[in-house]
């Protein structure tokens, strides 16, 4: 099975996009009316509402600014990798560094 055109996956994930905007501003909209009192939640609210914990998580995990910290970001777009022990980033030039500094100790 080959990837998708470059085009064609880009269409794709506006559209999961907005489809994934859509139910999250729905969801909390819902959650707002039925806090407020103006809501008898019938089987689609509590469909929305139900979803609303996994709609934000996902929202602070993976689109939001305040999600993509410390050693996540770095090796998810590809700023460096985890050491072995997997608890710190190490920065592709530093690796260079380190393993130069090690080789010197021996």
């Amino acid at each position: 099975m080959k990837p998708l055109a470059a085009p064609l996956r880009r269409v794709l994930q506006l559209a999961l996009g907005f489809g994934y905007m859509v139910l999250l501003i729905e969801a909390i909209r819902t959650a707002v009316a039925w806090h407020g009192g103006s809501l008898e939640p019938g089987p689609v609210e509590i469909l929305l509402l139900a979803c609303l914990p996994l709609l934000a998580w996902i929202w602070w995990r993976y689109l939001s600014p305040f999600g993509c910290t410390g050693s996540a970001c770095s090796v998810r777009h590809g700023l460096g990798h985890v050491n072995q022990q997997g608890d710190a980033p190490v920065v592709k030039g530093q690796a260079a560094q380190a393993a130069q500094g090690d080789a010197g100790r021996e």
